[in-house]
């Protein structure tokens, strides 16, 4: 089975993630900054952080299709599993 190599991807997330500048304008009190620019700053620095993680995962989780693992599954086994899970919840 092609798993992802959780070592790798917490080793390349933490190298990614630990070269993002962090605005730190944002997080003092400096009024020299106005809503527009902090706004920009932010968003600058989420994406940062979601481009991160995203290559990190690229790079060391193997892509599928979504049916790969469970070939087998279909509506009716769906409605099965639904079934069982809410039985189970009344049960207690």
């Amino acid at each position: 089975m092609y798993k992802a190599d959780l070592s790798s991807y917490y080793l390349m997330m933490r190298e990614l993630l630990s070269d993002i500048d962090i605005p730190c304008k944002v997080l003092t009190s400096d009024r020299s900054v106005d809503e527009s620019q902090i706004l920009c700053m932010l968003d600058v620095f989420y994406r940062s952080i979601v481009d991160g993680l995203f290559t990190a995962s690229v790079s060391t989780v193997p892509r599928q299709r979504r049916s790969f693992y469970k070939f087998w599954w279909d509506e009716e086994l769906s409605l099965l599993k639904d079934n069982s899970i809410k039985m189970h919840q009344l049960l207690n």
